[in-house]
């Protein structure tokens, strides 16, 4: 073999060898869950979000610069067309501090707000998310009408992947039969807000 022949052949196997790697890696990544933290098992009397006592909140935090959180947001989509006015449905959106008189419009804030049958609340300064327990960008706690939780994890299967997922066949369970084998499952996303970020 010519010199340069080798040197072709080198190159193109250390370039299948990079390639092979950095796809290792991203799919590694994609299906890696965020770490929760432990969130509160009953509705916090202190919250300005209204629950309802006649069907089951569900509270979908997002953050609205999280490439992952359309994936979430899509996947309650379907669950809102299916399930229909068993469930109200909250997507709670991360914010700046009141303070700072900043506001974040990305295109998932307005997706977001043109799905039918879905509200949102501004959540300046991660106040709610805080109380709540929340901290991954498409975690969702539901909550009974009796304001006890009855599930938390993620309505995805990977970051950024739609289809049917662990989380959103346990709330189907749940909404349908008042009850579900899962009460928690992975959520896969970004950090709701920095670390020492939250209510002064």
């Amino acid at each position: 073999m010519c010199p340069r022949l080798r040197m072709r052949t080198l190159c193109a196997v250390m370039w299948f060898a990079c390639s092979g790697v950095a796809i290792w890696a991203l799919t590694a990544y994609s299906f890696t869950p965020a770490a929760p933290s432990p969130v509160l098992k009953t509705w916090p009397v202190e919250t300005a979000l209204v629950r309802n006592s006649n069907r089951y909140t569900a509270l979908l935090f997002l953050q609205p610069h999280c490439p992952c959180s359309r994936a979430s947001l899509m996947e309650a989509t379907h669950l809102i067309e299916e399930l229909g006015v068993n469930v109200q449905w909250v997507a709670v959106l991360q914010q700046p501090s009141a303070a700072t008189g900043d506001r974040i419009t990305t295109s998932i804030t307005a997706l977001a707000g043109a799905v039918p049958g879905l509200s949102t609340y501004s959540d300046a300064g991660s106040v709610e998310a805080h109380r709540f327990g929340a901290t991954i960008s498409g975690e969702l706690l539901l909550f009974d009408p009796q304001g006890k939780l009855c599930f938390h994890g993620g309505l995805t299967g990977g970051r950024g992947h739609e289809g049917v997922s662990v989380g959103s066949l346990a709330v189907r369970d749940w909404i349908r039969r008042g009850s579900a084998t899962k009460v928690t499952c992975n959520v896969y996303g970004c950090r709701l807000y920095s670390t020492g970020e939250g209510p002064q």
